[in-house]
C-alpha cells in the first residue's frame, strides 16, 4: 500500500475512535433525560456534542476528497457538496462512501450544526 494511503487510514482510524468517544458520550447523557427534559446547560452541552460527531465525519470525508478523489470543493457550499460528492461512484477511484440513507442522516446533522453554531441556546429545542 503506497505510503500516502498507510497516512490515511491511520487518521481515519484515530478519527473514527475519537467519533465512538463522542457518541458514546451522547448516549451516556441522553439517556439521563428519557424522563425528563434537559435544563439548558445539558441541551447546550448535548448539542455540542452533535456538532463535534458531525465534525469528525466531515474531517475523514474531507481526508478522502483530499487524497483519494484528489478534489475538495470550496465556498459557501462545501459542506453540502462535500456530502454529495461521497455519495458518487467514481470508476476506478472509489465506490460511494456514503450510503443514499447515511447521506440524509448526515444532512441532518449538518443542518443542525448549522443551527447550533449560529442560533441562541434559548433557540434550541430538546425534539
Amino acid at each position: 500500500m503506497h505510503r500516502n494511503r498507510l497516512i490515511l487510514k491511520a487518521e481515519i482510524t484515530q478519527e473514527l475512535k475519537n467519533i465512538m468517544d463522542v457518541y458514546s458520550e451522547i448516549h451516556k447523557t441522553k439517556d439521563l433525560f428519557n424522563t425528563q427534559k434537559p435544563g439548558s446547560l445539558e441541551l447546550v452541552g448535548l448539542s455540542g456534542f452533535l456538532q463535534s460527531f458531525y465534525n469528525g465525519i466531515e474531517r475523514i470525508l474531507k481526508k478522502i476528497a483530499r487524497e483519494i478523489d484528489d478534489h475538495l470543493a470550496e465556498g459557501v457550499s462545501y459542506h453540502t457538496d462535500l456530502l454529495n460528492q461521497m455519495v458518487l461512484d467514481i470508476k476506478g477511484v472509489r465506490p460511494p462512501v456514503l450510503s443514499k440513507d447515511v447521506y440524509k442522516k448526515l444532512r441532518l446533522l449538518l443542518n443542525f450544526r448549522h443551527r447550533f453554531r449560529h442560533a441562541y441556546h434559548w433557540e434550541l429545542r430538546w425534539t
